[in-house]
């Protein structure tokens, strides 16, 4: 069950998303996941304009995942506008990136990025990167610890 705290993600790469809410799924994170395609997308739907007007169906987000480069907007103006913009200058943000770029790691955290999740290609390391990012805030809806099938059971 869901308490309805979205997460947004800014992923302009289809297969991306597809890990990012896989990871989200094998850490028990049952937050609702809205995506956008770009920067511009995001900052409409952070607005709450154009097709995004209807909160019921696109509530306004806990946190935002966005990649670093993406068409129109990249992930650093992303950044700019949140941190610019009073609704949102609270809003965890996280960025995920495929280049270890040091300049632009310490750019988008010097813009109020909370982390940096860095791709990788293997899905358990994926998987750990977000478990971790994750724990740190209380936005993550978790789902309950499922019993094991076969339980040891106690000597007599």
């Amino acid at each position: 069950m869901t308490c309805g705290r979205t997460i947004l993600i800014v992923e302009d790469n289809e297969d991306d998303v597809f890990i990012f809410c896989r990871a989200l799924a094998a850490n028990g994170i049952t937050n609702p996941v809205q995506v956008v395609n770009d920067g511009r997308e995001a900052t409409l739907y952070l607005e709450g304009l154009g097709r995004y007007t209807d909160r019921s169906s696109f509530p306004f987000p806990v946190a935002v995942f966005t990649d670093l480069k993406m068409p129109w907007m990249n992930g650093i103006e992303v950044l700019k506008w949140l941190k610019n913009n009073p609704s949102c200058s609270n809003l965890p943000a996280v960025v995920l990136t495929a280049f270890k770029n040091k300049e632009q790691i310490e750019q988008a955290l010097s813009l109020g990025a909370d982390s940096c999740i860095f791709k990788s290609v293997r899905f358990s390391d994926f998987v750990n990167l977000i478990r971790a990012s994750c724990d740190k805030w209380w936005w993550c809806d978790r789902a309950p610890a499922q019993p094991t099938i076969e339980q040891p059971r106690p000597r007599l």
